[in-house]
């Protein structure tokens, strides 16, 4: 499209774009501060006793069943804990071997065998037995034979922390670890999945109490008969702290009951689970009455009450802890926290250095009144995401191909190009439109109070609704007297624009609506809890790159719109990487080289190999900045940036070969692990050589035009998001959810002008 002449009071209008853009970023340095989460807790402890409750949940703290464990709360600090381990399912041994290891481990059911060291196991005591698996027999305290499974699980995974971490830390700096409790259903296979919190690599703790016949007493009313003795469990607790600073305990009762629970019926499962509840209940209350004054207790529910993931409560209680909510660094919300915090929370407390490869941070409490409604209430909408995201996805993908394949064929056929065929391309022009706009309607959807209270099939009706709400106010744009000359491509122009802008505004303003968006992070199973996730991170570059191609598509190169556009990308650019804002490292990798480059092939320059050198050049300049200012930054507050750059500082380059070869992993793992990611990224491939190398496609997207740059820029941007980031094929499909739409408005757009026709016709049937 050839270039007008620049119109009156130009100037003004780029100087008023960057000024509106300043204001955005000076409103998000200022409102985007971390929360006041209070000082680390349990620092004027010299003890721990760390209470496993396993398969436990908000629901039955809020609904009474836990009377003791609410007191304590209303005494301690408490908050939401995302306990998601490495496994698809939760499972009680991999959560404990994931709280000794400061971080997500991989761990199987041979994982809890563990007895006291004397204990006979296959015709040798369970401590000689260790010794020949690892090299260190013990003749006394506890030996856990299935931590080498664990390790083995591990290997390979190019993990950065390991099982039985804190064990060593503790170990290595003089202190002592024991264990109390056993979760056996079936005698002939003990379970002991708590040991796992506190052993050490080799799978020695100190001391402790397994295989003891009282810690059990009979009852038939029970799972396998027995249920926990709570006097003798306290009791052998407090013996073990005569010797040992940290104490993991677990009576038992709610492992045996989840156990059984699978073969037996539901009215006597659910009877025989709120006796378990009331049992480790009163434990907790009879614990925190005997336990000495400078001993802390940290009650934890480590892992959620059925299949599903969910947040679980965690309360904090003792020396130096006040009333009030607990918060972390490796969240940076309020009332979250992580398993993985739970091993560094003990270590700062007995003022130990954690290991670098730990992943968690200390607890801290922000002294004040709690709701525990709000922490139930993010448990409550994170469940609520979970359940409507895969039937919402592969639905919205289903509809979203079979528009796509439908508007080939009527163009391959010649439909699209009839004189009768109005109705057809509009319907074709609505379509690609709602399609368009899905990613906008998800983020209002998600702005709506009261959604989980609708159930799935009314949240996904007003989620239907929204969209069409979007796609109609942006289809009547069209209609406008001002924008009538491109109003087949302005609806699409709109939406990018929007869905931009409010990314942008909501990073800004906190991220507010990123945990629990359809495209944003789960609370329940994520890993990252703050700035921008991978999914938004690509809805953000995609939009940005294709409103500027639209953009200056409409309003030529020349003039205040390439200067606009360079605005709006250095917004982006800031917004994405900045730490405190989007935080994405990701993002210095793939938007600032795409975004740079899409920006001077607009200019009308040629992507040379200097320009290329420049580009990273430009990149490093944005890294070391960034990482400059997060280093900067009060160690509590840092980023994942920063916090690698201060551990490369202290331990040298291991940890970011740690993180570079997870990072592989993960992306190699997920990029093969269903058909759909295996076809992604090769349709992308294939989109991207056709647009670069195949002349045929030059009569859909213009060689030299702002379209075909942005449609390049786009597939470029998603098989380098492909290769970085954690995500896999999601974050390159969602290039298509914008480039489809933009090639059916083309095709209808070139129907309906006859002149266009003959040109298009070859490029679409190629």
């Amino acid at each position: 499209m050839a270039p007008g002449p620049a119109p009156v009071g130009a100037g003004r209008r780029v100087a008023a774009v960057a000024a509106v853009a300043g204001v955005v970023l000076g409103a998000g340095a200022w409102l985007r501060r971390p929360p006041s989460m209070g000082p680390e807790v349990g620092l004027s402890a010299r003890r721990f006793v760390v209470l496993g409750l396993p398969h436990v949940g908000f629901a039955d703290l809020r609904a009474g069943l836990l009377p003791s464990t609410s007191a304590l709360a209303r005494q301690g600090a408490v908050a939401a804990m995302n306990v998601r381990t490495v496994s698809g399912r939760p499972s009680t041994v991999e959560a404990y071997a994931s709280l000794g290891a400061g971080g997500r481990v991989p761990a199987g059911a041979v994982g809890g065998l563990a007895f006291d060291a004397s204990t006979s196991f296959q015709g040798a005591p369970a401590g000689a037995r260790l010794g020949a698996l690892t090299g260190r027999p013990a003749d006394a305290g506890v030996a856990v034979l299935g931590v080498a499974e664990v390790a083995a699980q591990a290997s390979g995974r190019h993990l950065s922390t390991a099982v039985g971490a804190l064990g060593d830390a503790l170990h290595r700096a003089g202190a002592r670890t024991a264990v109390v409790g056993r979760a056996d259903l079936d005698p002939s296979r003990p379970t002991r999945p708590a040991a796992l919190a506190v052993t050490d690599a080799s799978g020695f703790l100190d001391g402790g109490t397994l295989d003891r016949p009282a810690l059990v007493r009979p009852d038939p009313a029970s799972p396998g008969g027995v249920a926990a003795d709570g006097g003798e469990v306290v009791a052998r607790a407090l013996d073990a702290l005569e010797t040992a600073q940290v104490v993991a305990v677990d009576a038992g009762d709610l492992d045996r009951q989840a156990q059984a629970s699978a073969s037996t019926a539901p009215s006597p499962a659910l009877a025989q689970r709120r006796e378990a509840l009331g049992r480790s209940d009163r434990l907790v209350g009879a614990l925190a009455r005997a336990l000495p004054a400078d001993t802390a207790l940290v009650v934890v529910a480590v892992t959620p009450p059925g299949r599903e993931w969910r947040l679980t409560p965690v309360v904090v209680a003792g020396p130096g802890v006040p009333h009030g909510e607990l918060g972390s660094t490796t969240t940076h919300r309020r009332g979250l926290v992580t398993l993985g915090d739970l091993a560094p929370t003990v270590l700062a407390g007995l003022h130990v250095a954690p290991p670098a490869g730990m992943t968690g941070h200390p607890l801290r409490a922000r002294p004040g009144p709690v709701d525990v409604g709000r922490l139930a209430g993010m448990d409550r909408q994170a469940a609520y995401r979970e359940r409507v995201y895969f039937p919402v996805t592969v639905v919205f993908i289903t509809l979203q191909s079979l528009l796509f394949m439908a508007v080939a064929l009527a163009w391959l056929r010649g439909w699209l190009r009839r004189p009768d065929a109005a109705p057809l391309r509009c319907a074709a022009r609505v379509g690609a439109v709602a399609v368009a706009a899905f990613p906008l309607a998800t983020y209002a959807w998600r702005a709506l109070p009261g959604m989980p209270g609708l159930g799935a099939a009314g949240g996904v009706a007003v989620l239907v609704g929204l969209d069409v709400l979007l796609a109609a106010g942006a289809l009547a744009l069209g209609r406008t007297r001002r924008i009538r000359q491109r109003r087949t491509l302005a609806p699409l122009e709109a939406l990018l624009a929007a869905t931009a802008a409010l990314v942008v505004v909501d990073i800004c303003l906190g991220g507010r609506l990123q945990p629990g968006s359809i495209l944003g992070y789960s609370l329940h199973t994520s890993s990252r809890f703050f700035g921008l996730s991978n999914t938004a991170l690509a809805v953000l570059s995609a939009a940005a790159l294709l409103w500027a191609a639209l953009h200056l598509h409409h309003r030529g190169r020349e003039g205040p719109a390439l200067a606009e556009v360079g605005v709006v990308f250095a917004l982006v650019v800031v917004v994405g990487v900045a730490p405190g804002l989007g935080s994405k490292v990701g993002a210095v990798f793939t938007a600032v080289p795409v975004l740079g480059g899409a920006l001077w092939v607009f200019s009308g320059r040629r992507m040379t190999p200097r320009a290329a050198v420049a580009l990273l050049v430009a990149l490093g300049a944005v890294l070391a900045g960034a990482a400059l200012v997060d280093v900067a930054r009060p160690a509590a507050q840092r980023t994942h940036l920063g916090r690698l750059v201060a551990d490369v500082g202290a331990h040298g380059l291991e940890p970011l070969r740690q993180v570079v070869a997870r990072r592989l992993g993960t992306t190699l793992r997920l990029a093969t692990a269903y058909f759909w990611t295996v076809v992604t990224p090769v349709l992308a491939a294939l989109g991207l050589d056709a647009l670069v190398r195949q002349r045929r496609a030059a009569r859909l997207l213009p060689l030299g035009s702002t379209l075909r740059t942005g449609v390049v820029a786009a597939f470029v941007f998603g098989l380098l998001a492909l290769a970085l980031n954690d995500s896999g094929a999601v974050v390159t499909a969602l290039m298509f959810v914008y480039v489809g739409p933009l090639l059916v408005l083309r095709a209808c757009e070139a129907g309906g002008h006859p002149q266009a026709q003959a040109g298009l016709a070859g490029s679409l049937a190629g």
